[in-house]
């Protein structure tokens, strides 16, 4: 479902542990002078259901742990939880005084809302898109489980991505897995 609010998806393709809260917030930051933000989370582990928003005193077990922690940190910004992310968006875009920009937080496992930019394939470094792979293991093009995006291999014969690859793509972002730097970790 599309929305006229530009909304932005801080996902992975891990779930768990992975920094998309902390860079949730980075950007709830970067744009909170300049915008009405409106982030909108699941509410992980939350004792409710259905859509919730923080209040001045975030309670955890109404919104989730996450959600009252950014509401903690960005007290003049809406945190609203929905398991149901079509009707967060739609109940926030309903206000009087509706957000210009919605941050969904752990949204990308759930793609019900359309975001601003879609993910249209995945470039493989050394250690696979896991980063569990050990060192010089060959890695091969396929379909990731998770997404069922394709996996384009740029480890081995191919270190660079050919123009066919490149043809439908207009943004390339690097996320980069902390797996130490090496003499051979390049861009």
């Amino acid at each position: 479902t599309s929305f006229a609010v530009p909304s932005i998806v801080i996902g992975n393709l891990s779930t768990g542990g992975t920094g998309k809260t902390p860079h949730t917030e980075y950007v709830v930051g970067l744009l909170k002078k300049n915008y009405r933000i409106a982030v909108l989370s699941r509410g992980y582990g939350r004792q409710s259901k259905g859509f919730q928003e923080a209040g001045k005193i975030p309670l955890a077990a109404l919104v989730g742990d996450e959600p009252a922690q950014i509401k903690s940190k960005f007290p003049d910004i809406s945190v609203v939880v929905d398991g149901n992310r079509v009707r967060g968006m739609k109940t926030l875009m309903a206000r009087s005084n509706p957000p210009e920009v919605v941050v969904l937080d752990d949204a990308f496992q759930h793609r019900k809302v359309k975001a601003g930019f879609n993910i249209v394939c995945l470039f493989s470094p050394e250690h696979g898109i896991s980063a569990k792979a050990p060192d010089g293991e060959a890695q091969q093009n396929g379909i990731d489980q998770i997404t069922d995006l394709p996996i384009i291999s740029l480890y081995g014969n191919k270190c660079i991505p050919t123009a066919q690859d490149l043809e439908n793509i207009d943004l390339l972002l690097f996320d980069i897995p902390d797996i130490g730097a090496r003499f051979y970790t390049y861009l």
